[in-house]
């Protein structure tokens, strides 16, 4: 270690080491302090006169001060001369007893100050604050047991559609089954392009409700899903602690969710069974990353369960034009004309999707940290399904 100065003696001084955990969604605060004594130093001493300027100025270096370096941003960090590295401030965690670590990273400092001591010549106190986010996971409370930053909510509301056909429990509506051509690829009919190639493949049966041919407007169910999370975005790093070439750290999880929302919103579950709902009944509506604590962000990702599978119905027309009909009345001499649109089919609009195994490592662990995945799946559904699911078996893009 090259320091600027190296000189005095400094102390950890007693009823400075503090730790406060935050609630969910809330940042964990630790205190520290360093005593510096420069009284043994001698008057001709190059570094006098002493002043918390030139003590901030040089504790902030990178090279550090006296065996410390704390600045604001960076993880505080101690001079190990058995190993003659750096060591992460362990706020009196002894990893050597006990294998530990915070689930969103390690504090950060946030504000420090330097000050002269009020009855001692010579001597500065040098404290500092420093947050995170995140439970500490160790021993007995690793993964699951973990407490866990997950919030999730669900309103249920109508969506007023067009409709030619509803359902009965004797007459009920067809939805297409889905061949899925890529992870992330296109939805379509389970063998064909999607409409089918005969009248009998596309009509979606059900009971008729048309009058003459003109739709009925009809509620149908929606439920609006958002999952609450935390992430860390991006922050510095004393320069060569990651790679020689930089100083600067990214969570995967985060590089991840910035990849969904270029590659799931507006698009709709290719697994099936996620979070209890089938095959393209989920739509992704927005991944929102909003300010939560410093480089923590809270990420919130939005679903819109939908009954028709975000489809709308369009009758069937000779030449594009002319709607085809049937009467539904049997044509006797009192009878009226009642006309129905004879053939009926899906219109689907949202025919890419989406799987949360389409990361890195083809699990829903690249968007969701363990447990978040498992917990938000318990709020939604009331069960613990997560432990059954199974990624759909994909290929291509």
């Amino acid at each position: 270690m090259t320091a600027l100065f190296q000189g005095g003696i400094s102390y950890l001084p007693k009823g400075q080491d503090a730790i406060q955990m935050g609630a969910a969604f809330e940042p964990n605060q630790f205190s520290g302090a360093i005593l510096w004594d420069g009284c043994g130093l001698t008057a001709g001493d190059p570094f006098r006169p002493f002043t918390a300027g030139k003590i901030l100025t040089h504790v902030q270096h990178n090279d550090g001060f006296n065996g410390y370096r704390i600045r604001v941003g960076y993880e505080p960090q101690i001079w190990n001369v058995s190993t003659g590295l750096w060591d992460d401030w362990d706020w009196g965690v002894d990893p050597s007893e006990v294998t530990y670590v915070w689930r969103h990273g390690k504090p950060l400092v946030r504000s420090m100050e330097v000050k002269e001591h009020l009855n001692k010549k010579d001597c500065f106190t040098i404290e500092f604050v420093a947050t995170n986010m995140g439970p500490l996971e160790h021993g007995d409370l690793v993964g699951a047991d973990t407490p866990c930053e997950v919030a999730t909510n669900m309103v249920s509301r109508p969506r007023q559609v067009n409709a030619y056909r509803t359902e009965d429990p004797n007459s009920r509506l067809i939805f297409p089954t889905y061949g899925v051509t890529g992870c992330s690829g296109d939805f379509g009919w389970e063998g064909s392009d999607w409409f089918g190639c005969t009248l009998a493949d596309i009509d979606i049966a059900g009971q008729r409700i048309d009058f003459n041919g003109q739709p009925q407007r009809v509620a149908i169910e929606q439920t609006y899903i958002t999952i609450d999370m935390i992430v860390r975005g991006p922050y510095q790093t004393w320069f060569g602690d990651i790679t020689p070439q930089s100083d600067t750290f990214t969570d995967p999880t985060f590089t991840n969710i910035l990849d969904a929302q270029e590659t799931w919103v507006n698009r709709r579950n290719i697994d099936n069974n996620l979070f209890g709902y089938a095959q393209g009944e989920l739509l992704c509506n927005d991944i929102s990353l909003q300010p939560l604590h410093f480089e923590y962000k809270r990420v919130q990702f939005s679903f819109i369960r939908d009954e028709w599978f975000h489809m709308e119905q369009i009758p069937w027309m000779v030449g594009g034009t002319k709607l085809e009909t049937v009467d539904f009345c049997t044509g006797g001499e009192d009878e009226m004309v009642y006309l129905n649109a004879d053939y009926v089919t899906w219109r689907q609009s949202y025919l890419m999707g989406f799987s949360v195994c389409g990361g890195p490592d083809g699990t829903p662990a690249d968007y969701f940290r363990f447990p978040a995945f498992r917990r938000a799946w318990a709020q939604i559904a009331g069960n613990t399904g997560d432990q059954a699911f199974t990624c759909q078996p994909c290929s291509g893009p």
